[in-house]
């Protein structure tokens, strides 16, 4: 990564420069730029886009909130960003730093933080390649950062340490230098020297334990240890100060998410089940309005909706005002979000409509509101801000009361602009234990600094530990975050007590602050002995053993998800992959004893400190469970999976989604992984892209297997066979056996690691195979910036995508070219000639073609080429058979040539693997197969019942079951209404139609 920078001083030494904090610029930066204000211009031109709102007079925090919230072109903001807020934009890009404008912008910083950030994802090639990069420039520098992160040889950082020394020994004769040369008192630098020694040597079978000295505070004196040195808090009658809840309509932002309000009032007027939804008293009001083609206009609509009797519509319209008693019961119960319906209303009918339904005489309740559905809050909220401004504390009281319990996205918005103490206390009572609140929580505390230390001083002190808990620990958070003279000012209101109270608790340290009564951290079935050594971030020595039970206890008192303090410092000075094997061995040693309750903390930890091994344990784990109707700790296994976040744990969650024997754990999954689609700003299919695990294999395609003194690499051949060879390049048919001069323990997780890959393989490859014959089905289309590196330099998935013809795509979706992945890692055409991406149209894609996409000789083509070079696809791409449907079934909603069929169970269990999903009458007996096959549209093969029930195992697989025939159906989300006429086969996509027929005609058919 190449930039023009302005150069550091010199010094004496040029190999001893560190980052001077200036920032460089380059040709690409400046065009960035001129692209990034040429968008912002645009935005605030036209103001179609919260991205208008973006401004260098905002602080970091705003502008970073409105980037991180919407995803589209928010890279390119980013460069903005970097110019008005200078390094207070580092949080932000490391957010994105996958993204190369943000790489490359973090790149532009020659600071210490920017180093640092790096340095944190080493792990990643892009940034590994960055790091070495700017390496160049600061040679000792880089080499010392790199050490400080104590890492294993097998880690990235060592493996980018070892790499740079050895093509540079004049670094290494430097750093040496600079380490004999420092200073005894020098801790850092003395950590350093002794895990570069360990690095250049082989590594010592035992590690050593570390003195006391360089062990943490919490570990090498526990605060619970001697808790009577500690003065005790007071507890004081303190009153809670009234004070009324503020609405802060300039704070509000939101944007249009699912459609216009008419288009809202019109999907309402006309669902689907509008006739069964309707309440009993309002049937017989509105039989004129069953016609789904009624020439009411749209406000009129709305009003009806709303409650307004037919008979009074025209008036309240004429007039633009409700009497007292227009607001009558809803005509349904059903509602997409009825507070946007008057949007679609004059201002003045807005404003009566409100001010009468907020009256205590028109017995509306908060659910009324419709905000429920997730989804439908809308830009029509907006639009009608400035009438909620003026309805004064009656609609404050009501929307406090509906945002009480409902820390939930769709009700952020009004979270955001609302403050009051009672929501105060709330939102630190919910934000406390739970991890997936946490992060909200503290953002509208921080917000709402004063009102929450109002809310939170009289629980701090009181007798209840289940209040003063959370309040002392948000009160320390608050002070942290820049608000202590808030919190004195609260303070100051209850008197001189409260003051000095206040006073003594922020004096107190955080990891101090414990409950009454300690967990048992140490259960008498626990073998210390057997728990893997935990090593210090520092020097890279081991933990004592007298020391371990502090962990323990800083664990358990994590217990529920308890955000203490002490767990945290620990986190903080051990290495992520010794925790994460001493979690994981504790999580073994609690399934051994009978998996105790009263401990289960230890389970509870393994979301938090897991990684791949613990992702791979619980997802046995979570199989296991579910057969045996533990449904509870299967389903906690699922968020535990999502809360690791790893590529190989999001990889098993999906393959949860995706299994069909147990519906409720799909069900849970597929929730889980959608939760963390969402926080991540991603749809299910761009997570998936995104989390396609390695299996260890570095940039090469290589799996390095290390014994110390000997190195054994693993490949994969195109069919995705695992090749083991020596370091010279010599075949080998199996791992060898360490030998003398090997490290025993190094040798040992060698083999681990070789015996999980080629299981793993298993796994990811068939998972991998299907999800890119779905995406060819679908038409999905990725740029040219997620092609390359999900596809083209992906060390694992590239072994897959080399052996299928992709195609580029303009934006209207026609054909451009096709190409493929050669052995190089370059684009080819069918003559083997270069296919530049640079030259394609703006708003290209590329894709997995589906043979129906391509004409007859160029199929031929590129199927001769493929022969030529061996090549055989992982699925039937271009030989695929391509069925079609007769002129007269196009014109009809069944399928006579699959009635009256006989089809063994084998085959009917073979759909699922491809999309269908079976489903029971009301017997309990399986009489139908169904699958989506077009938006809005969906296939259903139904069968006679027998003896197949759906909790039950399926009948053996050579029973034949009777087709009854094969339809299709709109399904319950198409938005149609109950007299609409059936879907007719034509309906479906030529593509769609081809993929359905060949799950069916893949089938084998019985004749007796």
């Amino acid at each position: 990564m190449t930039t023009t920078v302005r150069h550091p001083k010199t010094t004496a030494n040029p190999l001893l420069a560190r980052p001077d904090g200036s920032r460089a610029t380059s040709a690409w930066l400046n065009a960035r730029r001129n692209e990034a204000e040429a968008a912002l211009q645009h935005m605030h031109k036209h103001a179609t886009h919260s991205y208008a709102l973006l401004g260098p007079n905002n602080t970091p925090e705003v502008n970073g909130a409105l980037v991180s919230k919407y995803p589209y072109n928010s890279d390119l903001y980013r460069v903005l960003l970097a110019d008005w807020h200078g390094e207070a934009v580092l949080p932000l890009l490391e957010e994105r730093i996958s993204s190369t404008i943000c790489l490359r912008l973090v790149c532009t910083f020659h600071t210490d933080a920017a180093q640092a950030l790096l340095m944190r994802h080493v792990d990643q090639p892009a940034v590994r390649a960055a790091v070495i990069d700017r390496s160049r420039r600061w040679p000792v520098d880089t080499l010392r950062r790199l050490l400080a992160q104590a890492p294993s040889r097998t880690q990235a950082a060592a493996q980018v340490l070892l790499k740079l020394v050895d093509e540079h020994p004049d670094w290494l004769a430097a750093l040496q230098t600079q380490l004999a040369q420092a200073p005894a008192d020098d801790a850092q630098g003395s950590a350093e020297r002794k895990v570069l020694e360990r690095l250049l040597s082989a590594p010592a079978e035992r590690i050593p334990d570390a003195s006391p000295d360089e062990l943490p505070p919490i570990l090498r004196q526990p605060p619970w240890a001697n808790r009577k040195a500690q003065p005790p808090l007071p507890v004081l009658a303190l009153q809670a100060l009234p004070d009324e809840a503020v609405v802060h309509w300039d704070r509000w932002q939101l944007t249009p998410s699912h459609g216009t309000p008419k288009q809202v009032v019109e999907i309402d007027f006309r669902c689907e089940n509008f006739n069964e939804s309707l309440s009993p008293e309002a049937s017989a009001q509105t039989q004129a309005t069953e016609n789904p083609h009624c020439p009411w206009s749209i406000p009129k609509k709305a009003l009806f909706l709303l409650g307004v009797p037919p008979q009074r519509l025209d008036a309240v319209l004429a007039a633009e005002a409700l009497q007292p008693d227009d607001l009558q019961s809803f005509p349904t119960k059903w509602c997409s979000d009825r507070l946007s319906y008057l949007a679609v209303l004059s201002d003045g009918l807005a404003m009566s409509t409100l001010r009468q339904w907020i009256h205590p005489a028109s017995q509306r309740t908060p659910d009324d509101w419709g905000f429920n559905s997730y989804g439908y809050l809308s830009s029509a909220f907006t639009s009608l801000a400035h009438h909620f401004r003026h309805l004064g504390p009656a609609f404050t009281e009501l929307l406090l009361q509906q945002s009480l319990h409902k820390l939930q996205k769709n009700w952020v918005p009004f979270l955001n602009v609302l403050e009051s103490v009672d929501l105060a206390a709330w939102m630190s009572k919910v934000g406390y234990p739970s991890r997936y609140h946490r992060a909200y929580v503290q953002q509208w505390l921080n917000q709402y600094a004063a009102c929450a230390a109002q809310a939170l001083i009289p629980l701090a002190f009181g007798a209840d530990p289940a209040q003063y808990g959370h309040a002392r620990h948000h009160l320390h958070w608050l002070a942290r975050n820049g608000h202590r003279q808030a919190i004195d000012a609260q303070a100051a209101r209850h008197g001189p007590a409260a003051v000095q109270a206040v006073a003594q608790l922020l004096a107190v340290p955080l990891e101090c602050l414990l409950p009454d009564k300690l967990p048992t951290a140490q259960p008498k079935w626990l073998a210390l002995h057997a728990l893997p050594p935990l090593l210090l971030a520092g020097s890279g020595q081991a933990v004592p053993q007298a020391q371990v039970p502090a962990v323990l206890m800083c664990m358990a008192l994590s217990k529920g998800g308890l955000p203490y303090e002490g767990l945290r410092l620990v986190e903080q000075a051990l290495t992520p992959d010794s925790l994460s094997r001493f979690a994981l061995a504790l999580f073994k040693q609690w399934e051994a004893n009978d998996s105790p309750t009263k401990d289960r903390w230890i389970f509870e930890q393994q979301g938090r400190l897991g990684n791949d091994a613990t992702a791979r344990a619980l997802a046995q784990s979570i199989r296991q469970w579910r057969a045996g109707l533990n449904r509870i700790r299967a389903y906690e296994g699922l968020e535990m999976l999502a809360e690791i976040g790893t590529d190989t744990a999001l990889m098993l969650l999906h393959s949860f989604a995706q299994q069909a024997r147990f519906g409720d754990l799909t069900d849970r999954a597929t929730q889980a992984i959608q939760r963390v689609a969402n926080e991540r700003d991603l749809t299910m299919d761009q997570l998936t892209d995104r989390t396609v695990p390695t299996l260890g294999l570095n940039e090469r395609g290589l799996l390095v297997l290390d014994f110390g003194p000997r190195q054994f690499q693993a490949h994969l051949t195109p069919d995705l066979t695992p090749l083991l060879a020596d370091a010279e390049g010599r075949p080998l048919k199996t791992l060898p056996k360490p030998n003398a001069q090997d490290s025993a323990t190094q040798a040992k997780d060698a083999a681990a690691d070789w015996k999980d890959f080629k299981k793993q393989l298993k796994t990811v490859a068939s998972a991998q195979i299907a999800r890119l014959e779905n995406a060819m089905c679908q038409q999905r289309r990725w740029t040219a910036n997620e092609f390359i590196p999900f596809f083209v330099r992906h060390p694992l998935l590239r072994t897959l995508t080399q052996r299928l013809v992709w195609a580029a795509f303009d934006a209207s979706g026609q054909l451009l070219g096709c190409l493929r992945i050669a052995e190089d890692l370059t684009l080819v055409d069918v003559a083997d000639e270069p296919f530049d991406l640079d030259t394609l149209p703006e708003g290209s894609h590329l894709g997995l073609p589906h043979p129906l996409e391509l004409l007859e000789d160029v199929r031929n083509a590129w199927g001769q080429l493929l022969a030529d070079y061996g090549i055989a696809q992982p699925f039937e791409q271009l030989a695929r058979p391509l069925h079609t449907l007769t002129a007269d079934e196009l014109t009809r909603a069944d399928l006579p040539r699959y009635a009256d069929r006989l089809v063994g169970t084998g085959s009917l269990l073979g759909l699922e693997n491809r999309g269908w999903k079976r489903h029971a009458g009301d017997g309990g007996m399986i009489d139908h197969f169904a699958k989506p096959v077009a938006p809005g549209l969906v296939a259903r093969l139904c069968i006679e019942e027998g003896e197949w029930f759906i909790a039950g195992p399926p009948p053996a697989g050579d029973v034949s079951h009777t087709l009854r025939g094969l339809y299709l159906i709109r399904s319950a989300s198409s938005n149609t209404t109950a007299t609409a006429a059936p879907p007719r086969w034509a309906e479906l996509p030529p593509i769609a139609q081809a993929e359905m027929l060949r799950d069916l005609e893949k089938m084998a058919w019985h004749t007796h």
